[in-house]
């Protein structure tokens, strides 16, 4: 897919986003959706998840990978998911345990020091999560 600019004098997207649309049809819509969320604060987190999302889908992991981390180091407001996201990558896609340890355990904490309220369940999938690392972790250590 093209590059798609944000052009902030019209608050619109340029360089053929349109064409670039009919060209790939559905899939480029979250694509378009989110870049003009970036512009909006309240809407960001969502434009972060989306956009990441998509790409996540398209298997175009560096793309993913780098959302999230400038949502974590842009975010407004307190959230695990960029955290859970890169958790999950790093445990399943690069095989890198140690960074799916640490993410896992950097989403454990915003979510205890968090004024925001987070579903419940949320800690414990993080500690299921942190215990089947641990256990992969323990594996290649031992072989």
């Amino acid at each position: 897919m093209g590059k798609v600019g944000v052009d902030r004098g019209r608050g619109g997207v340029r360089d053929g986003a349109a064409a670039e649309t009919q060209r790939v049809g559905r899939d480029a819509e979250p694509v378009l959706i989110a870049v003009r969320a970036l512009h909006g604060q309240s809407a960001q987190a969502d434009a972060f998840r989306l956009l990441a999302l998509h790409y996540k889908r398209q298997g175009d992991w560096d793309r993913a990978v780098r959302l999230w981390e400038r949502w974590i180091s842009t975010a407004a407001e307190d959230t695990v998911h960029p955290y859970i996201e890169l958790a999950k990558y790093h445990e399943w896609q690069s095989k890198d345990l140690d960074q799916a340890d640490t993410y896992t355990r950097w989403a454990m904490y915003v979510r205890e020091s968090s004024p925001l309220r987070h579903p419940p369940q949320t800690a414990a999938e993080l500690q299921h999560r942190l215990t089947r690392i641990s256990r992969k972790q323990r594996r290649l250590a031992q072989s």
